[in-house]
């Protein structure tokens, strides 16, 4: 924005991007040279944020700056699921509860639960849901929720064992913050968490930039893929990859 022939600074910190606006005073009869000195800055600034983040992603110690982010997030009630729709919600919902009939009876695990309103639904029934998730802030809210067949706990799907035995397993809006070095040894365990027959489904927010696919292989090495597909919530074109495996006899693993 340019009021009274100055420049204006817009930070946008939340998002991890720094704009800066130069004035037309300033740009004046040197536009061209200042314009590409203008956009070579916001490539050198956008690559280095973005090389920070990839960075970071490799480090072991990355699930600790996600603890403290999230739990800010939720203090300040900034978390992206405050202000979801009802609609939205109902319709993640449903996804849920079509992964929770094929697989009738057995233990549900519910990864990355935020505040336990989604998981909460799954729990109407007799069967033993558990939900967990990386922040204690969300699990506090989540344990508003427990009953005697539903409780939250704090895990870290990287450095925490997961306990056994479930026949179905949710990881909404949890891999894409696993960092690479560790994916393998976290596809693994969620293999291994299942029972035979056991479901896993698998729903994350697709922003634009997000590729997805490498740990939808790695996956598919130790579970049988039923359905891996984008699918979006058309009122508010709001855009999900979903997938479902099943754990068989027949071991995928490569190894």
């Amino acid at each position: 924005m340019v009021q009274n022939g100055r420049i204006q600074k817009l930070h946008y910190l939340s998002n991890r991007k720094i704009v800066f606006l130069p004035s037309q005073e300033i740009i004046g009869g040197h536009g061209g040279w200042y314009m590409r000195l203008y956009s070579s800055s916001r490539w050198l600034l956008r690559s280095l944020l973005q090389f920070r983040k990839t960075v970071a992603h490799f480090l072991p110690f990355y699930h600790q700056y996600n603890a403290c982010v999230f739990n800010r997030r939720y203090r300040k009630g900034s978390t992206s699921w405050v202000d979801i729709s009802h609609g939205l919600f109902n319709w993640l919902s449903r996804l849920r509860e079509e992964a929770f009939t094929l697989v009738p009876e057995g233990r549900v695990l519910d990864i990355g639960c935020g505040d336990g309103a989604l998981t909460s639904r799954l729990s109407e029934n007799s069967r033993e849901v558990i939900g967990l998730d990386i922040s204690s802030e969300a699990v506090k809210r989540a344990k508003e929720h427990e009953h005697e067949n539903l409780k939250f706990f704090v895990h870290n799907i990287e450095r925490d064992p997961l306990m056994g035995d479930n026949s179905l397993i949710i990881c909404e809006d949890v891999l894409y913050y696993v960092p690479f070095i560790s994916m393998r040894k976290v596809a693994k365990k969620l293999s291994d968490a299942l029972i035979l027959g056991g479901i896993l489904l698998v729903i994350d927010y697709l922003p634009e930039d997000m590729d997805t696919r490498y740990y939808y292989r790695l996956l598919s090495r130790s579970l049988t893929p039923i359905r891996i597909e984008p699918v979006t919530y058309e009122p508010e074109n709001a855009r999900f990859m979903m997938a479902v495996y099943r754990k068989t006899e027949v071991s995928n693993d490569g190894s």
